[in-house]
């Protein structure tokens, strides 16, 4: 019993992780793509990888939602299911939003107002729901950077979230529970502060029970949030802002100090500076910043070695190489291991991948829309931890 009692701690003992590409990665499928999202899309209990992406693909369509299918080993399948799209669109968002238990899509086309909502069919492909496309608000400078979904009303139906740049504003559409979506009262919200740019981060900042979302401002080099009324609103207020670095660009929230309080971390389009920001649990945010050396982009958080902490994996904003930083649970970071990808290696999400209960990492690169994925060897065997969304 001892000897058994003894067996389990060395294995369930956090290790230093190192990852390795997972076999056929990377896949590439020739468009230009955004940020990736994790789905289980045809129920297998397998992460598959989705994407948005726009460009010549060589067959004369302009843009498409594209799913990989993972056959679980971390294999994405070279052929995806595909869904055309406007060639604009980069950013999308997973959830079931019409309570049938398969994860829908959700796509934002950067160079117009339109939400595109479309019902997953039992795993085998993408159809729009009725109404598709819906108008996350009425204005004459589309720039639609990011989309996320959200409980924000408490009716248990998913509502979406645009970030809208060149009108300085936050668009809520309320979800109703069968792919719908019409605008929220209010929206869109017109912040106090200018450029909110490439990523919403969503939890409820202050304690009060509500989700909040929060936004890099880039033309203010600020980070800027709006609380939510649990009504389906946000609130204006220009004292909830932080100062951070200039020309933030990316976002991400989560737990880093264990204090049960939702912390921030930033990267910024053109320095190599991360800026921390801890939450003091009522939403106000002392900031400290790190420099990893080159220009940072996308953010995920993830327990990458077992030990109960948030570790933070940065894509690259033009280069090839994504950083890991294993977090101290103090909010502090110090490197892991570098993983070298593609051109143009931006965006990164954090899952498990191979079913081996170990957390792994996912990489797009922009320009072809290779997609890498690198997962952990079975020498380095790590407690379990559950990834937040990023």
């Amino acid at each position: 019993m001892l000897a058994a009692a003894l067996a389990w701690f060395v294995l369930a003992t956090p290790q230093q992780p190192r990852f390795v590409l997972a076999p056929g990665s990377p896949v590439v499928v020739n468009l230009e793509v955004g940020r990736p999202e994790l789905l289980d899309f045809d129920r297998d209990s397998d992460l598959d990888v989705v994407l948005a992406g726009g460009g010549d693909d060589h067959n004369g369509h302009a843009g498409f939602v594209l799913v990989l299918c993972n056959d679980g080993t971390g294999r994405l399948a070279a052929e995806a299911i595909r869904h055309p799209i406007p060639a604009s669109a980069r950013k999308l968002a997973v959830g079931d939003l019409d309570g049938d238990g398969y994860h829908d899509i959700v796509v934002a086309d950067h160079d117009s107002y339109d939400v595109i909502a479309l019902h997953n069919d039992g795993g085998k492909g993408l159809v729009p729901f009725a109404g598709s496309p819906f108008q996350s608000l009425r204005g004459s400078r589309p720039h639609t950077h990011d989309v996320v979904l959200a409980d924000l009303d408490g009716d248990t139906r998913l509502d979406a979230l645009t970030s809208n740049v060149a009108d300085c504003a936050i668009a809520v559409l309320r979800g109703d529970g069968k792919g719908g979506f019409t605008e929220a009262a209010g929206s869109p919200f017109v912040t106090p502060w200018r450029h909110p740019y490439d990523a919403l981060a969503l939890g409820d900042f202050d304690r009060d029970g509500h989700t909040d979302v929060a936004s890099p401002m880039l033309r203010d080099a600020c980070i800027g949030w709006l609380p939510g009324d649990g009504k389906g609103a946000l609130r204006l207020h220009p004292s909830r802002s932080v100062r951070v670095a200039e020309r933030p660009g990316y976002l991400v929230a989560g737990d880093l100090d264990r204090d049960s309080d939702l912390d921030l971390v930033a990267s910024h389009d053109d320095s190599g500076v991360i800026d921390i920001l801890t939450n003091d649990g009522k939403g106000g945010f002392a900031v400290r910043s790190f420099d990893v050396g080159s220009a940072r982009w996308g953010l995920a958080l993830g327990d990458l070695d077992g030990d109960g902490d948030l570790d933070l994996a940065a894509g690259a904003q033009a280069g090839n190489v994504v950083v890991l930083l294993r977090g101290d649970g103090k909010g502090g970071f110090a490197e892991l291991q570098r993983l070298e990808a593609g051109k143009a290696a931006s965006y990164v999400v954090i899952g498990d991948l191979d079913g081996d209960l170990r957390l792994d990492v996912v990489v797009t690169c922009c320009d072809r829309g290779e997609t890498w994925v690198y997962v952990q060897p079975q020498t380095t065997i790590a407690h379990p931890r559950t990834s937040p969304r990023h």
